[in-house]
């Protein structure tokens, strides 16, 4: 059955020498959803450079995976044998980039270091001296961990992530503060989930029943000094509440207020210059304040000279 849960990338940072232990860390991960996922509302998903990066150029290769790969990740795998891996023009290998750059962020890192026999003359001793180098300058920043076989990197790790998971207060304080979802790396509660959606929902709401007032120019009369300005709907219906002069020498009549301008309807806003000038040069500004079918309010400014008329502006109350 579907359930709502929270997914935390999970990343695997490691030189070409470890492919078996890569390959049971990620088994161990997908074995932790099948028993934990539906309980804890969490899903781990192994990531990696080679699973979750796409070509592109631009950039150094390591920043390009940096930010596909590792920016998404919240929990990373750190494993080792005998290499430290290819420099990267700023670190001595992509993998120690990566946990750097990880630890920077404040998540968490494991990191795990091979004891197993290993065949001389298969050993790179500059890549070995750098990585033993590694491992003791982060033996002094934290915990890490040994293992002597493949069977022994399997029961560790299968433990210590559930260690991690259940113990680490990046992972806990999500579940305990009802985390449902996480946007932009942030975790997002459950009721401030709720309210994002039914703020969404509202938008769509008052979206669906605006009303969207425009004008059809306008009309004059020089001999009577009249002028008709045509008013039209776009949108949804319109209760035309008031209308008002703010500005010009005209005299607005015959309004008959309120009333309903529904969508693709037209009404007339009549008047007469009060002035000198001829109605043809008359400059006015006429303020039109209207509601939609929620009761949210609305006022449209009406610009013109003469017969050039239109809606300067259209502000929500």
């Amino acid at each position: 059955m579907p359930f709502v849960s929270t997914v935390y990338n999970v990343m695997l940072a490691s030189p070409s020498d470890v492919n078996d232990e890569r390959e049971i860390a990620r088994k161990i991960i997908w074995e932790w959803n099948y028993l934990y996922s539906i309980h804890k509302k969490m899903v781990l998903l192994p990531i990696g450079w080679e699973t979750h990066s796409a070509p592109l150029l631009g950039d150094r290769p390591q920043e390009i995976i940096n930010k596909q790969v590792l920016g998404q990740s919240d929990l990373l795998i750190g494993i080792f044998w005998t290499r430290i891996g290819t420099p990267t023009g700023n670190f001595i290998s992509g993998s120690a980039e990566e946990i750097e750059a990880h630890i920077k962020t404040g998540k968490p890192v494991m990191l795990y270091f091979s004891n197993k026999p290993v065949a001389l003359d298969r050993v790179d001793n500059s890549q070995y001296q750098k990585l033993i180098a590694f491992k003791n300058e982060y033996m002094q920043r934290g915990l890490i961990e040994t293992f002597s076989s493949i069977e022994d990197f399997k029961n560790k790790f299968e433990r210590q992530l559930a260690i991690m998971i259940n113990t680490t207060s990046y992972f806990k304080g999500f579940e305990e503060a009802g985390v449902i979802a996480v946007q932009n790396g942030e975790p997002i509660a459950v009721d401030k989930y709720i309210n994002r959606l039914a703020d969404v929902e509202q938008r769509k709401l008052k979206l669906s029943v605006k009303p969207k007032l425009w004008l059809n120019g306008a009309s004059t009369n020089g001999a009577s000094g009249d002028i008709k300005i045509d008013l039209n709907n776009k949108g949804e219906t319109a209760y035309i509440k008031d209308i008002k002069l703010l500005s010009g020498n005209i005299n607005l009549h015959s309004l008959s207020l309120p009333y309903e301008l529904n969508k693709s309807e037209r009404r007339y806003i009549f008047g007469r210059t009060t002035g000198e000038n001829h109605i043809s040069n008359t400059s006015y500004t006429i303020e039109v304040s209207y509601e939609d079918e929620l009761g949210n309010k609305f006022i449209s400014i009406i610009e013109g000279v003469g017969p050039k008329a239109t809606i300067t502006k259209t502000i929500e109350n």
